[in-house]
Formats: C-alpha cells, structure tokens, sequence
C-alpha cells in the first residue's frame, strides 16, 4: 500500500499529521545522477485542514513515497508546486538525494568569512589557498570530503558514505576545483564518477532511529550491488519480461587523445590506447582539447580514460520486471534469453538461449502500474572497478566470449525446471569469488 510522506530537507523532521492525499505517482533513478519524482495532488475531503501551501515548500520540503515499510523513491520539491484551480489538482516535482547538492558549490568555508564587492585579483598559477578545494584518495574519500564540506555550509538531511571498501588494486585520485568556476557539488561529484576508477554513488532513503529522515550516501569502486538476480525470461512465472535492445548512444571508440591545462607556451597531453584483443580492429579516433584536467596530468589521463570505449558494442537492454522484484541501481542480472535475434547456436547449430551478465542502471515505476521499466548494460570489470556503459577502459564481457558459452551449457537447463542457476554461478558469471 503507496503512501507519501512530507520531511524537513535540512534536519528530516517528519512534518505531515496524516499520509498526503495523491492520485498518480511516478518515479525514475539512474546510475550516478540525480532521480526524479512527480506527484498529482487533489484538493480533495482527504487534503482538508492539511495547508499544502505551507507543507510543500519547494527546497524546504521533501516527499518520501513508501510503499508498506519501505521507502520507494524520495526527493526535495524541485520547484514551486503547480496549482490547476479549474481541475483542484496540485502538481509537484521532486528529485532525489543528488539533488540536494546542485545548490551547494564547491567552496572553502574559509571564503564564507570575506567580503567580496568588487574585482579580485586571483593568480591562475599560485592561487591562494582558500581558492582551491582539493581532495586525493578513493572517489569515496573524495567524495565524502565534497559531502563533508557541502553540509559544512549548512546542514542537510545526509549522511555521508561509511564502511566503504576501494576494490584492491583501484588507483588514486587527485582533484581539485578553482572557487572562481562556482562548480556544484553535484558536478564534482560527476568529475570523480566519471573518471576511470569512480565508482558507483548512490544516495538511500532511511529513517533513522528516532524518526528523522537520511540519506545513506553510498559509494563502491565495484558498484554498489544489493541484489544478484537470474532472471529467466523464458519462464512467465518469474515475471520478467525482456522487451530489446537499442543502442547506448556513444560511438565505438579506440583511441582517445585530450589536452587541457594550458600553461604559457606548454600543454598538457595524453592519450588512451584500447589494446584489448576484443575491440574492433579499425583505428576509431576522438579528441578532445578542452579537457578538465586541472592542472594534473594524472587527472587528464583519467579523462581519457574514461572517455574510450572499449567494447564492440554499447547497447542497453531493455527490460519489465514485476513490481515485487525489489530492483535498484547497480544489481547485477544474469539474464537468460532465447528469441530470433538473441541466441546462441550449439555446436550441432541447433539454436540455445544466451546467458546476458547485465548491470542495472536505470529504473524507473508508476503506482498504477504492476511493473519497473528497466535499462541495463553489459557487464565490464577491470581493476580500477566495475561500471557499465561503454566509458569502460577495458572490453565488455561479449556475450558470445567462449567462457560465457561454456557457462550457458553448465549453468541452464531446459526452460520450466528448477535447476536453473544459483549464487555460485551468478559469481562466476560476474567474475566473482566471494
């Protein structure tokens, strides 16, 4: 049973009496970027002596949807709420714990005590201290410092990441920021996401024990995977369906040079080679020559890193799953699927279903409907981390690589019986031992 609740942005204090009346309701997240929310509100008997006016402030107020006792999607009001007098319906836009940082910048607090009215005079070389905010480490001890700093400027309802581990082997980071840009905290956060060794970050709901309202930031340099699901879509009673595949929207590319930097008569350069034997043999060649490096040439070869697409193919999969399947952002699916243009052929030609690793990054529901739209990606690991998308330094696991081949004899059965996967095999699948 839906219900939404009503929280202070800046401490989580519960601030609605009784459940906020709603008519629809309809939420999406996606993988390192902000989510949305938008609800239908009637002026109806049930709204009555609530005054919505003052309850749904936007910035000042969030809307938590729940569904029994959890919570489904939560954000802040994004802007002011729209009233239809004609139809008495209230409609209001929410975005999720991302959002929260689009209003704060990426500044020293030491600023927050001079007074600017005027030009300055800023040396782009030898900065003063207070003008440059810098961080080096994980992307998690990177971003916990930005959340750190952010809600040192004023408080927000945010926990920052805790108890997370860097996959063995990731390398460091090193970033920084000039005041005089004005970055957002959430495009600092996407600077350290999109660098080759980012990670995942994500933002949970919860209420804590004495009834406020969190989010959880979490962050993993393997990704943040609260579920493994082997979904079988050729079997109706797992309620999956498997609806195709379109394109990524990115370009194969092998090859990547950036520049950035510039310094009087010198510029920073790097390049970014895919070498892995499964991408295509032609020469595929982008560039850029506004990188953000920041001066740092270990920061620049991120970018290029970052920016090369190393698989054959970038695809999203499109997906249905039942509304009971408790799906976020990150799980992994190993997903089996037999039809005219998604096969494998035996060695005897005769047609088999294909085992698909695939990551999930976006999900998006409806409370009037039974089931989660879902996007996901092929699976890719390398040892600066996991992520999915054809950003990846490293070639995609190709489903047609002979391991997974092997695997789909070992791993299926015939559609309809109980024998078709189990944990152990999924982590095989991903690459996993543990």
């Amino acid at each position: 049973m839906y219900r939404l609740e009503a929280y202070d942005t800046m401490n989580g204090v519960h601030l609605n009496k009784r459940p906020i009346p709603f008519t629809s309701c309809s939420w999406s997240e996606s993988w390192n970027a902000g989510g949305d929310m938008s609800v239908r509100i009637p002026m109806s008997r049930d709204a009555e002596g609530m005054d919505l006016d003052g309850l749904l402030v936007e910035q000042a107020t969030l809307l938590a949807l729940w569904d029994g006792d959890r919570i489904v999607h939560a954000g802040p009001i994004m802007e002011s709420p729209e009233w239809d007098a004609e139809t008495q319906v209230l409609s209001v836009k929410c975005g999720d714990g991302w959002n929260l940082f689009d209003w704060r910048l990426v500044l020293d607090t030491r600023l927050r005590s001079m007074e600017f009215d005027g030009p300055i005079t800023v040396d782009d070389d030898n900065p003063s201290s207070e003008w440059v905010v810098g961080y080096a480490g994980s992307g998690g001890d990177i971003i916990k410092g930005l959340i750190g700093l952010a809600q040192s400027w004023g408080r927000l309802c945010v926990n920052v990441p805790i108890g997370y581990e860097p996959q063995t082997g990731g390398s460091p980071l090193s970033l920084s920021w000039a005041g005089w840009d004005f970055t957002t905290m959430s495009q600092a956060f996407s600077d350290v996401l999109d660098s080759a060794n980012g990670g995942q970050l994500r933002f949970d709901p919860q209420i804590q024990p004495d009834g406020r309202f969190r989010w959880q930031a979490r962050w993993a340099q393997n990704g943040l995977t609260d579920h493994e699901w082997m979904w079988n879509t050729l079997a109706p009673r797992e309620r999956i369906r498997f609806l195709g595949v379109a394109s990524g929207g990115e370009p194969i590319i092998n090859q990547v040079w950036a520049s950035g930097g510039k310094n009087s008569d010198q510029l920073l350069m790097a390049r970014a080679d895919d070498t892995d034997a499964q991408t295509v043999e032609t020469l595929l060649q982008a560039g850029s020559g506004s990188a953000s490096s920041n001066g740092s040439l270990a920061a620049l070869h991120a970018y290029a890193k970052s920016t090369l697409s190393a698989s054959r193919r970038d695809r999203v999969w499109k997906l249905q799953a039942h509304a009971s399947h408790q799906v976020r952002v990150g799980d992994h699916v190993a997903l089996r699927v037999n039809d005219g243009f998604i096969h494998e052929r035996a060695t005897d030609g005769t047609r088999v279903s294909s085992l698909i690793p695939l990551v999930i990054t976006d999900i998006s529901g409806d409370v009037s409907g039974e089931w989660l739209d879902i996007q996901a990606r092929q699976y890719a690991a390398s040892i600066d981390g996991i992520r999915p998308g054809n950003t990846n330094p490293v070639a995609w696991l190709a489903n047609r690589m002979d391991r997974l081949s092997r695997m789909t004899a070992m791993a299926l059965a015939p559609s309809g019986t109980q024998a078709y996967g189990t944990v152990g095999k999924i982590r095989e699948l991903f690459g996993r031992t543990s």
